[in-house]
């Protein structure tokens, strides 16, 4: 069952949540990250979705957590109809250049800025085809070094990451809350020419 599913992957990055104290506002954060990717991508009009990453940062949580929204979002966007495992794992470009070449209307959703534009540089050399014109690229984070490509990207709220934290770890010490407590910090979409 897709729903089922999409559920099982949510409490798996619970659980990783919950495993990783010092990471546990993020492993939270990130999957909310991929679902913002997902409402983009879809309303773009995007019908072929890949998810790049490079085998060094592949298996981490963070690009799990963003990948696992980015399915459940496209889950829940079209009512069912895209179960998790549409979304196309790409580790190298040769499934994405061929799809851009053939004229699909592809978005590459990025677990990184620098992952990004390694997969633009690579399409850009083997089909001339450019993104924001040709595809759709969406990338997380915002790196200042690739702002000159006109990423499209999903910004963490850092800033506001932080001092939640430091509110949580101030109140544990002082034992003002022993419980588990979730906040919900809304990253932002800077769209930019990418697509």
């Amino acid at each position: 069952d897709l729903g089922t599913q999409c559920q099982q992957e949510q409490q798996h990055a619970e659980h990783e949540r919950r495993g990783r104290q010092q990471d546990h506002h993020q492993c939270l954060q990130r999957p909310v990250e991929g679902v913002i990717a997902a409402e983009h991508s879809s309303s773009q009009g995007y019908d072929h979705i890949f998810y790049g990453y490079i085998k060094a940062v592949g298996g981490r949580d963070w690009v799990n957590a963003r990948r696992d929204g980015l399915r459940c979002g496209l889950q829940r966007m079209s009512g069912g109809t895209i179960r998790p495992t549409d979304v196309i794992l790409e580790e190298s470009a040769e499934e994405l250049i061929t799809a851009v070449s053939q004229g699909k209307k592809v978005m590459l959703v990025a677990a990184a800025d620098h992952i990004a534009v390694d997969f633009i540089n690579k399409i850009r050399s083997a089909t001339g085809k450019i993104p924001g014109a040709d595809y759709g690229v969406i990338s997380f984070d915002n790196d200042e070094k690739t702002i000159k490509y006109g990423l499209t990207t999903i910004v963490p709220p850092l800033h506001e990451i932080g001092k939640a934290l430091a509110e949580l770890i101030v109140a544990e010490v002082e034992h003002e809350s022993t419980r588990t407590t979730f906040i919900k910090i809304k990253s932002q979409l800077l769209k930019r020419t990418t697509s």
